[in-house]
Protein backbone atom coordinates (compact mmCIF):
# COMPACT_ATOMS: atom_id res chain seq x y z
CA UNK A 1 0.00 0.00 0.00
CA UNK A 2 1.15 3.73 -0.98
CA UNK A 3 0.57 6.60 -0.09
CA UNK A 4 -1.84 7.75 -2.47
CA UNK A 5 -2.80 4.03 -4.10
CA UNK A 6 -3.21 0.86 -3.59
CA UNK A 7 -1.66 -2.06 -6.29
CA UNK A 8 -2.95 -5.58 -6.43
CA UNK A 9 -0.75 -8.84 -7.72
CA UNK A 10 -2.99 -11.14 -7.05
CA UNK A 11 -1.58 -14.78 -6.73
CA UNK A 12 -3.00 -17.92 -8.60
CA UNK A 13 -2.24 -21.59 -8.01
CA UNK A 14 -3.22 -24.45 -6.62
CA UNK A 15 -4.42 -25.46 -2.92
CA UNK A 16 -3.68 -29.18 -2.79
CA UNK A 17 -6.13 -30.63 0.20
CA UNK A 18 -4.26 -34.34 -0.37
CA UNK A 19 -0.64 -32.51 0.54
CA UNK A 20 -1.74 -29.90 3.15
CA UNK A 21 -3.64 -32.43 5.50
CA UNK A 22 -0.76 -35.23 5.09
CA UNK A 23 1.97 -32.35 6.40
CA UNK A 24 -0.61 -31.85 9.57
CA UNK A 25 -1.01 -35.58 9.83
CA UNK A 26 2.50 -36.00 9.81
CA UNK A 27 3.57 -32.92 11.89
CA UNK A 28 0.88 -34.27 14.85
CA UNK A 29 2.78 -36.66 16.16
CA UNK A 30 5.46 -34.31 16.80
CA UNK A 31 3.36 -31.15 17.49
CA UNK A 32 -0.25 -29.68 17.48
CA UNK A 33 0.15 -28.53 14.10
CA UNK A 34 -3.08 -28.64 12.18
CA UNK A 35 -4.05 -28.46 8.48
CA UNK A 36 -4.29 -25.01 6.89
CA UNK A 37 -7.07 -24.14 3.84
CA UNK A 38 -5.58 -20.68 3.69
CA UNK A 39 -2.17 -21.53 2.69
CA UNK A 40 -1.76 -22.51 -1.16
CA UNK A 41 0.44 -25.37 -2.04
CA UNK A 42 2.02 -23.65 -4.63
CA UNK A 43 1.21 -19.82 -6.58
CA UNK A 44 2.71 -17.07 -8.54
CA UNK A 45 1.80 -13.39 -9.17
CA UNK A 46 -0.80 -13.08 -12.12
CA UNK A 47 1.77 -10.42 -13.28
CA UNK A 48 4.41 -13.57 -13.75
CA UNK A 49 1.83 -15.09 -16.47
CA UNK A 50 -0.19 -12.29 -17.98
CA UNK A 51 3.23 -9.39 -17.75
CA UNK A 52 1.46 -7.28 -20.08
CA UNK A 53 -1.31 -6.79 -18.27
CA UNK A 54 -0.56 -3.78 -16.12
CA UNK A 55 -1.15 -3.88 -12.55
CA UNK A 56 -4.43 -3.23 -10.70
CA UNK A 57 -3.98 -0.14 -9.04
CA UNK A 58 -6.79 1.49 -6.62
CA UNK A 59 -6.67 5.64 -6.46
CA UNK A 60 -9.20 7.70 -4.84
CA UNK A 61 -10.33 8.06 -8.94
CA UNK A 62 -9.78 4.98 -10.15
CA UNK A 63 -13.52 3.73 -11.29
CA UNK A 64 -13.36 0.63 -8.33
CA UNK A 65 -16.63 -0.91 -10.20
CA UNK A 66 -14.39 -0.84 -13.93
CA UNK A 67 -11.41 -1.74 -12.01
CA UNK A 68 -12.38 -4.88 -9.93
CA UNK A 69 -14.06 -6.07 -13.20
CA UNK A 70 -10.64 -5.97 -14.79
CA UNK A 71 -9.37 -7.79 -12.35
CA UNK A 72 -12.11 -10.44 -11.57
CA UNK A 73 -11.66 -11.12 -15.52
CA UNK A 74 -7.85 -11.59 -15.21
CA UNK A 75 -8.36 -13.75 -12.56
CA UNK A 76 -10.49 -15.99 -14.82
CA UNK A 77 -8.43 -15.23 -17.75
CA UNK A 78 -5.35 -15.89 -16.97
CA UNK A 79 -5.03 -17.27 -13.27
CA UNK A 80 -7.57 -20.39 -13.88
CA UNK A 81 -5.90 -21.63 -17.10
CA UNK A 82 -2.70 -21.41 -15.24
CA UNK A 83 -3.97 -23.14 -12.33
CA UNK A 84 -5.83 -25.79 -14.49
CA UNK A 85 -2.43 -26.21 -16.43
CA UNK A 86 -0.65 -27.77 -13.40
CA UNK A 87 -3.41 -29.23 -11.32
CA UNK A 88 -1.87 -32.74 -11.14
CA UNK A 89 0.64 -34.19 -8.98
CA UNK A 90 3.03 -35.11 -12.33
CA UNK A 91 2.96 -31.00 -12.90
CA UNK A 92 2.82 -29.88 -9.35
CA UNK A 93 5.77 -31.83 -8.65
CA UNK A 94 8.85 -30.18 -10.75
CA UNK A 95 7.91 -26.47 -9.70
CA UNK A 96 7.89 -27.41 -5.61
CA UNK A 97 11.17 -29.12 -6.69
CA UNK A 98 12.16 -25.84 -8.00
CA UNK A 99 11.46 -24.14 -4.69
CA UNK A 100 12.51 -26.55 -2.30
CA UNK A 101 15.79 -25.09 -1.48
CA UNK A 102 13.34 -21.72 -0.44
CA UNK A 103 12.23 -24.61 2.69
CA UNK A 104 9.16 -22.47 3.49
CA UNK A 105 7.27 -26.43 3.72
CA UNK A 106 8.29 -27.00 0.18
CA UNK A 107 10.63 -30.32 1.01
CA UNK A 108 7.53 -31.36 2.74
CA UNK A 109 5.24 -30.43 -0.21
CA UNK A 110 7.32 -32.54 -2.02
CA UNK A 111 7.65 -35.43 -0.04
CA UNK A 112 4.21 -35.55 0.17
CA UNK A 113 3.33 -35.16 -3.31
CA UNK A 114 6.04 -38.24 -4.16
CA UNK A 115 4.35 -40.05 -1.77
CA UNK A 116 0.63 -39.37 -3.06
CA UNK A 117 1.46 -40.34 -6.82
CA UNK A 118 2.61 -43.26 -5.33
CA UNK A 119 6.34 -43.30 -5.62
CA UNK A 120 7.17 -44.23 -1.91
CA UNK A 121 10.50 -45.23 -2.72
CA UNK A 122 11.34 -42.29 -3.98
CA UNK A 123 9.60 -40.10 -0.96
CA UNK A 124 11.19 -41.87 1.21
CA UNK A 125 15.27 -41.01 -0.22
CA UNK A 126 14.05 -37.60 -1.22
CA UNK A 127 12.66 -37.02 2.62
CA UNK A 128 16.45 -38.94 3.90
CA UNK A 129 18.53 -37.14 1.71
CA UNK A 130 16.82 -33.77 2.72
CA UNK A 131 16.86 -34.07 6.00
CA UNK A 132 20.53 -35.15 5.95
CA UNK A 133 20.68 -31.52 4.33
CA UNK A 134 18.42 -29.43 6.27
CA UNK A 135 18.11 -31.38 9.60
CA UNK A 136 17.03 -28.40 11.98
CA UNK A 137 14.87 -27.09 9.51
CA UNK A 138 13.74 -30.91 8.51
CA UNK A 139 13.68 -33.28 10.98
CA UNK A 140 10.06 -32.62 12.75
CA UNK A 141 8.89 -33.14 9.57
CA UNK A 142 11.14 -35.95 8.08
CA UNK A 143 11.06 -38.28 11.39
CA UNK A 144 7.73 -39.04 11.52
CA UNK A 145 7.42 -38.99 8.15
CA UNK A 146 10.55 -41.66 7.48
CA UNK A 147 8.66 -43.96 10.46
CA UNK A 148 5.13 -43.35 8.62
CA UNK A 149 6.97 -44.93 5.71
CA UNK A 150 8.74 -47.65 7.38
CA UNK A 151 5.54 -48.67 9.38
CA UNK A 152 3.50 -48.94 6.23
CA UNK A 153 5.54 -50.02 3.39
Amino acid sequence: MKPNYIEINPFVGLHVVQIGRLIALVQKTNSKSKYHREYATYAIHIGEIAPRERVVRFTRETDIDAEATRLAKLCVAMGLPFAKSIASYEKLLPLLDQRVHTLGEYPERVACCLYLMGRIADSYTFAKNFLIKEPKYFEQFAIPFIDMLDRNH
